[in-house]
Order: structure tokens, then sequence, then C-alpha cells
């Protein structure tokens, strides 16, 4: 076996836009923003969900897993305030609800996103299966289908500017080397 991961994707479909403007500005680094608002004792509107499907996303990029082995979203966004508390969250949203039986929620409150400037914030990483699925479970293969989302969440009152996600899972895949005896014909 041999550790692989789908290398950073994009989001390619937004569902929701309960309070975001131009959520579809994520989609690329490039200075064009999706901004959200949370007003006092609120949270921003975190049924924002970004789905890494489409062709060749996220199902073709797991394909050949064996295991799931870590999830890690990163954010180039900024915050005009630290907030009192946030999330992410991640998972299967087929009705874009962002909380159901498959999918998992990160406690962001040792690392929000930077209130002074733009740059990325990264949750999670090659180990860290987010706790796994909601209600008990190891994530497998099939989760990260075309439904499969991030979304998150900060207590206002915060203006939350995003300008990129991304998206990496992290998987065991049979090795593609072959043995010195097959490669010399013996």
């Amino acid at each position: 076996m041999a550790v692989q991961d789908t290398g950073w994707l994009s989001p390619s479909t937004t569902l929701n836009d309960l309070g975001w403007m131009n959520p579809a500005n994520v989609y690329a680094l490039d200075s064009v923003y999706a901004v959200g608002m949370g007003m006092s004792g609120m949270e921003t509107p975190y049924h924002r969900i970004y789905q890494f499907g489409g062709a060749g996303g996220l199902a073709a990029a797991v394909s050949t897993a064996t295991a799931i082995l870590g999830i890690e979203v990163r954010i180039n966004g900024q915050l005009s305030a630290i907030p009192p508390y946030s999330y992410m969250f991640v998972g299967n949203a087929p009705s874009g609800a962002p909380q159901n039986a498959n999918g998992s929620e990160k406690s962001m409150n040792t690392m929000p996103i930077s209130p002074s400037a733009f740059a990325y914030t990264t949750w999670g990483g090659p180990t860290d299966l987010w706790g796994g699925k909601q209600g008990g479970g190891s994530w497998v293969k099939a989760d990260f289908d075309n439904n499969f989302g991030v979304s998150g969440a900060w207590a206002g009152p915060v203006t939350v500017t995003i300008d990129h996600i991304q998206l990496k899972i992290y998987f065991d895949a049979p090795s593609t080397l072959r043995s010195r005896t097959m490669m010399m014909g013996v």
C-alpha cells in the first residue's frame, strides 16, 4: 500500500445562498471574494455548502482508495474580528443540509481565520479523520461522492471574507510500483 492524496481540490458547486454575497467566488484564488455576515449572538450563514464533485472531481480522485487516512481543509480568507467560537464541517450533504449522519464537525476555536490579513488557514491533516462520521463509523471512499462538501460557521458579530476554499483527502491505495522480478521478466 502507498499513501496518496487527492492534491488540493477546489469546489465545483455551491448550495444554499442563505445570506452569503457572491458565494461562488471561492472557487479560485483570485482576490474576488464571497462574504458572509453574522449578527451579534448569531452565526454567519453556515448553510453554505461547497461541494467537490463534478467531472473528474473528488469521487474520481479517491477511486483507488482502500482506506481513508485524513481530511484537510484550507481557506484563504479574513475575519473582521476573532469570534467567540467557530467550527468547520465536512461531510456528505445531498440535500444541502450541512450536517447529517455522514458528516463531522471540527472546532476551530484554536485556529480561526486570521482577523488581520488574507492567508491560508488549515484544519485537519494527513492523519486527522475529524472524529469520524456523526453517529460513528469510519470514512470510506463511497462517502466522497459528488455530494461531499465543506461548510463553516463563525459566531457574530463578525464578517467573513473568503477568497478560496480547498479540500485534500489522504488515503491508502495499492502501490503502482511493480517488483523488480516483474520488471525484469523473471
